[in-house]
């Protein structure tokens, strides 16, 4: 027999909104529409309006499975649809609305200005490289687990002499290197990303460029730019100690950036959490930058970032390193 698809239970109609439990950021315009809904369909909508989550957490907690539904905004959705490719955003629970930016009252010319280069703006390469960066990447399909099934001998990838070479140079156990590899490229020397990081290491064109490599590098010059990379994030973080818990903010910066990572680390001072230490403290306001309370803290440098999304990051990278221990010689 072939396998069913359940589309019963995906919500298609407004009306099979009756009954079910739909949870909203607490204060959103959300819930009264919802509620507006409710009398349209003629039958109870049950709104939880969420203290203790914003709409983003919310979707997380839907594609966890921890709820079932949720609403927000389309754009947002689509945006978190990339980190979550398991759920479904195609119903609305309401008409079209225009979206905005505001402008201090009476400035007509900056409103004006504004008008006119957006318009020529959406007409540019670098808009349409935006938009695929933020509506239509599937991050999602890069977060797996481990390569460690297929795993044969003490053997990890074809550039196991290459990464024992160079990650000697950074006093890095190659195992660990290979791990970040694997997350990066899945050991592919070809692979290039949506914002265009090349290789192996899957350094942006701006990294590349500083140390030296491009998309006709070799595997070895990929690798060997990727850990001059590192030897330079390892430079920022000299005064974390031990050096098993400075990697965790190395890892951190190696996919969002060092501002990003200092960034929470002023936020962990401000909230009296240790600046030196990953988990539950820096970790914990790295992705508390998603938020407008935290991103829009005057010590907040670089603005809002996904910082859930890089604690996972660490998180595979470090669990691999461990199988990887236990599976083959250093």
């Amino acid at each position: 027999m072939k396998p069913k698809v359940l589309y019963k239970s995906l919500i298609r109609n407004q009306l099979d909104l009756a009954n079910k439990i739909i949870y909203v950021e607490n204060a959103s315009t959300y819930s009264q529409r919802l509620q507006n809904l409710s009398d349209e369909i003629g039958a109870t909508i049950h709104v939880v309006d969420s203290t203790k989550h914003d709409t983003e957490a919310l979707i997380t907690l839907v594609a966890n499975g921890e709820i079932d539904y949720a609403v927000a905004d389309e754009n947002l959705a689509k945006v978190n649809q990339t980190y979550h490719s398991n759920i479904d955003i195609e119903t609305a629970v309401s008409f079209p609305q225009n979206l905005a930016w505001g402008v201090a009252k009476n400035a007509d010319t900056m409103a004006d200005s504004i008008d006119f280069w957006l318009a020529d703006f959406r007409k540019t390469k670098k808009y349409k490289r935006l938009y695929n960066k933020y509506f239509r990447s599937s991050r999602s399909a890069r977060v797996v687990s481990s390569n460690v099934k297929d795993l044969r001998g003490s053997k990890i990838s074809d550039f196991d002499d290459l990464i024992k070479k160079h990650s000697a140079e950074i006093g890095w156990d190659w195992r660990l290197l290979a791990s970040l590899i694997y997350e990066e490229s899945r050991f592919n020397p070809d692979a290039e990303s949506w914002v265009g990081a090349m290789g192996l290491m899957q350094l942006i064109p701006v990294t590349a460029k500083k140390f030296g490599v491009n998309n006709l590098s070799s595997p070895e010059e990929n690798i060997l730019a990727g850990v001059k990379f590192i030897r330079w994030l390892d430079k920022q973080y000299t005064d974390i100690q031990p050096k098993t818990e400075r990697t965790k903010f190395i890892l951190a910066s190696y996919h969002i950036g060092a501002g990003h990572i200092q960034d929470a680390m002023r936020l962990a001072k401000k909230y009296k959490k240790k600046t030196n230490v990953w988990e539950e403290n820096v970790a914990t306001y790295l992705a508390n930058k998603s938020k407008p309370s935290f991103y829009q803290d005057p010590v907040v440098k670089f603005g809002y970032c996904r910082g859930s999304n890089t604690n996972r990051y660490v998180e595979l990278i470090m669990n691999r390193y461990e199988l990887y221990k236990g599976l083959i010689k250093k």
